[in-house]
């Protein structure tokens, strides 16, 4: 019934990480091969992003050397080869992002709809319109659908990049790379616990 609907909502915590996260397995698990699509862009990606200074540094270090036309121009044409393909990924790669988006926020949004129209009358004497509406747009538009595909994404490819340039310094320098990581421990837990601050302050004013 209406009446049972409406108690059951009201005691689900919609904002729960819980929720968040099973709506996001679930979206994923019905998209396996735009999510394969997007984590194979996003590494491909981190790895030309990351090979452009190191090919840079090679024709630095020819110029410097006096090593011969025939590497600095290989070495030049391999440069130019990287940063072309890592434009033109990244603009295909923040446009299926952009354009993934706006897919989930439409999907969300009808999926709400669909369950408003369900409710009894008694709901929405319990809840404002401007609540209703709030979470209609900014919530979804703005915040849950560009979590859902952005957010992660981002994260995933600050991973990968982390991954990929600490590779490439264990590479070129193992001791300063040692040395480079030390501080990293302390800058992760000044951001975790300026993090949860934040999401006090957040969920405060919601």
């Amino acid at each position: 019934s209406k009446m049972q609907m409406e108690k059951n909502t009201e005691n689900r915590d919609q904002g729960s990480l819980r929720l968040v996260f099973g709506w996001v397995a679930e979206y994923w698990s019905k998209h396996p091969m735009k999510l394969a699509a997007l984590v194979s862009m996003t590494m491909v990606y981190t790895a030309l992003a990351i090979s452009y200074p190191v090919f840079f540094k090679l024709v630095v270090d020819g110029l410097r050397t006096g090593a011969g036309a025939d590497e600095i121009n290989r070495n030049v044409l391999f440069l130019m080869a990287l940063g072309g393909s890592a434009a033109v990924l990244n603009w295909v790669l923040m446009s299926t992002r952009g354009w993934t988006n706006m897919n989930i926020e439409a999907e969300l949004r009808n999926r709400l709809f669909k369950h408003l129209t369900n409710m009894g009358p008694g709901f929405y004497t319990r809840h404002r319109t401007g609540d209703l509406i709030t979470r209609l747009t900014d919530d979804l538009g703005e915040k849950l659908s560009w979590y859902t595909c952005s957010g992660i994404f981002r994260a995933l490819q600050g991973l990968f990049v982390f991954v990929f340039v600490v590779m490439v310094m264990f590479r070129l320098n193992p001791i300063l790379a040692v040395l480079s990581l030390l501080p990293m421990p302390f800058i992760m837990a000044v951001f975790v616990y300026g993090e949860r601050g934040f999401e006090r302050r957040y969920h405060s004013l919601q």
